[in-house]
């Protein structure tokens, strides 16, 4: 990996300041093409970057990346949700459940095939596979992609392909159709919470599908947008970095 700018901060081991994020962010042009460079260099060499620990520079790029929607970084941070548990676990540890979504959707393309593709993917972590569900809210959300359009997607999930879910991505999906307000896939939801897919039947599902149904889709969505999960990512969500990128390993 040939860095110019950012090669001093290629193994980060007293964190990272906020006046060297704040350059970062206000200076799109002169890092992009270096962050770019750093999430293929993680990519193609994940297996040995998540034993060392030390590296941490594919988080800023990820971050950074997803803060300036920069569309290029979209498959090279679906290639990163799409490593086996044992590397992307070690790699991006808590970013997972809390950033993962958002800098999802915050690059996306145009292209739902990537986000598909994790989620119907046995190898891929499970909370990966949930992330990629959420971003598909934070995408309806934020006015990205139509809701008509996740509807369908979820159908198909829910009638064609329930056999590569988990339990656990199973119950995801039934939340973030919830999220997204029942509408149309009443029947789905309600299939799948009976108790022969899950193996068990849910009362709070129940009690949600009455109280989200009673709402507009517009109230529902409009809702969703206070909840950080789906958000996209902010520039506090890159200076945030300063408080725990590199102190932790």
């Amino acid at each position: 990996m040939d860095l110019k700018h950012l090669k001093p901060l290629e193994t980060i081991k007293d964190g990272i300041s906020t006046e060297v994020l704040n350059d970062l962010i206000e200076n799109r042009e002169k890092y992009s093409g270096e962050l770019l460079e750093i999430l293929d260099y993680t990519v193609g060499n994940a297996g040995k970057l998540c034993k060392e620990g030390s590296f941490v520079l594919h988080i800023l790029a990820m971050y950074t990346l997803a803060y300036f929607k920069d569309k290029r970084a979209y498959p090279g941070i679906a290639a990163v949700a799409k490593l086996p548990p044992e590397i992307i676990n070690p790699l991006l540890e808590d970013t997972i459940t809390e950033g993962l979504s958002s800098i999802i959707a915050s690059v996306y393309d145009g292209n739902l095939d990537p986000i598909k593709g994790i989620i119907e993917s046995r190898e891929c972590d499970k909370y990966v596979r949930r992330a990629a569900l959420g971003s598909l809210v934070t995408l309806v959300v934020n006015g990205i992609i139509d809701r008509d359009e996740v509807v369908c997607y979820f159908k198909e999930l829910y009638n064609q392909k329930i056999n590569l879910l988990s339990e656990d991505v199973i119950e995801c999906l039934i939340d973030k159709s919830l999220d997204i307000h029942p509408k149309g896939l009443e029947e789905e939801i309600n299939k799948a919470n009976d108790g022969d897919v899950l193996g068990f039947s849910s009362p709070d599902i129940d009690y949600r599908l009455e109280e989200q149904s009673a709402e507009s889709i517009e109230c529902i969505l409009e809702e969703a947008k206070m909840y950080s999960e789906y958000c996209l990512v902010s520039r506090e969500d890159v200076l945030s970095l300063s408080k725990w990128l590199g102190n932790t390993r």
